[in-house]
């Protein structure tokens, strides 16, 4: 943390505000509050560098709060934090006084970008601009690093393949430039991958002990070896000694590893699903084709059998027509299956759309989820 540089946070969303002060407090100081009098009364204090202000607040709003700031200080910086994204509501952010404005939710990388513009736009940090600066850009790379892995989870949800899942994992660990294997499994198979090629005996082989090890997470020198339910990953060159560099990239290979073993789950329940419909489909065609086959043997076995009974035209064709209008029911019946057969494919479908809808969900919030 760097008290050079120090941050109030108002936002009338306690959870809102332990996210982006949780995260902010690892590079700045920071203060935080939930109403507009006590933020005045905070500033008058203790005059932060930069003020993070949200418009919408049950006591005095947002802007009434950079107004009365603004009669008493030109250079705080203040950048309103808003859900509203309408032209006239940032007009009305500039029109107060504020330096910037950025619409929720919001990409961290984004906020954090926005406060280097505040820090090196500060000239009265002095001599601490520059160190300052230096940290907001620390700050920003990892972000950038959360970054790619929030483009994987993003990703992930739009996957519909071990193989793609796994490629997915491999250009995120090509990002941080790791050199990495994998294991991914699934109730109908096990593959392993790498981004070097193909893999080594002894390569497998630890996989295979990964997957069986106790605990999440298990660290030798440079390597690292984390394992989920359905997810492997042993990495070979960590950046040891870089305590800071190191304890980033930890949370963020678990966080990518969890969401792969999440999306492998439902991958393969959707494989489940596929093949027991498939199975359905199938087993009722294979009966309706068996049925149709028996019936009209039995037919044509019947009709020799009348040969022998020596019964007049009349009689024969009486008791064909009954085998004739039982045939028909069958008909009638095969259609229900057909009819049958229909539904189920119709239920497949709609869990599809389910699942893709899903996906989507998923997509949209999970911007904030990980934090």
């Amino acid at each position: 943390m760097n008290n050079a540089v120090s941050i109030l946070v108002v936002d009338d969303s306690l959870m809102e505000l332990q996210v982006t002060v949780g995260y902010l407090r690892q590079y700045f100081e920071v203060q935080a509050t939930t109403t507009g009098e006590r933020a005045l009364e905070m500033i008058a204090n203790h005059k932060p560098n930069i003020l993070l202000l949200d418009v919408n607040m049950p006591d005095i709003d947002g802007y009434e709060v950079c107004r009365r700031i603004r009669e008493k200080d030109k250079h705080l910086k203040i950048i309103f934090v808003s859900a509203y994204d309408s032209t006239s509501e940032i007009l009305k952010g500039y029109t107060v006084g504020g330096n910037d404005y950025i619409v929720k939710p919001y990409e961290p990388i984004i906020l954090l970008s926005k406060i280097n513009q505040a820090i090196i736009d500060e000239t009265e940090l002095e001599g601490a601009s520059h160190d300052s600066a230096n940290l907001a850009m620390e700050a920003m790379t990892s972000f950038g690093e959360l970054g790619s892995v929030l483009t994987f989870l993003r990703s992930s949800f739009r996957t519909t393949t071990v193989e793609g899942l796994a490629n997915l994992m491999l250009r995120t660990l090509e990002a941080y430039d790791l050199e990495a294997c994998i294991q991914l499994r699934t109730p109908k198979s096990s593959l392993n991958f790498s981004n070097l090629g193909s893999l080594s005996p002894i390569e497998e082989e630890l996989l295979a002990r990964i997957a069986k090890m106790n605990g999440r997470i298990a660290e030798s020198g440079p390597r690292i070896f984390i394992n989920y339910e359905h997810a492997s990953l042993m990495v070979k060159n960590m950046p040891f000694g870089d305590d800071v560099k190191m304890g980033r990239l930890r949370d963020n290979l678990a966080i990518m590893l969890e969401g792969a073993d999440e999306r492998l789950a439902m991958i393969s329940i959707e494989i489940s699903i596929n093949d027991s419909l498939e199975l359905t489909k199938a087993t009722h065609q294979s009966i309706a084709s068996d049925h149709m086959a028996l019936i009209e043997q039995n037919l044509e076995q019947f009709k020799s059998s009348l040969l022998n009974l020596g019964l007049d035209k009349q009689q024969e064709n009486e008791l064909i027509g009954v085998i004739q209008s039982g045939k028909l029911e069958i008909n009638l019946n095969f259609e229900k299956m057909r009819d049958l057969e229909a539904q189920i494919t119709k239920v497949h479908e709609l869990i599809q759309t389910n699942l893709n809808n899903e996906k989507h969900t998923n997509q949209n919030t999970s911007g904030f989820d990980f934090f």
